[in-house]
């Protein structure tokens, strides 16, 4: 393996885990700080440091298989999620 295609694979790891620690990360702030909630998308994925609320709503979706707005709804809900 060259070095070029090592610093891709760790790039790729390293973007997987910072992914899975921001989306850990919104949904315990979500349960645990209700007020949170009432952030728009936009802001909660700055404040998570995504660039954009897109590329926060597309992994979130991939990773819960649910959009993070109809998450918030059925938090705000009490539903079963």
């Amino acid at each position: 393996m060259n070095d070029s295609t090592q610093k891709c694979n760790f790039r790729q790891y390293f973007n997987a885990y910072l992914n899975t620690l921001r989306l850990n990360e919104v949904i315990h702030m979500w349960k645990s700080r209700p007020k949170t909630r009432q952030l728009s998308i936009q802001e909660t994925a700055n404040k998570l440091g995504y660039s954009t609320a897109q590329s926060f709503s597309k992994n979130f979706q991939e990773r819960y298989h649910i959009s993070p707005t109809y998450f918030l709804k059925r938090l705000n809900d009490d539903e079963p999620i």
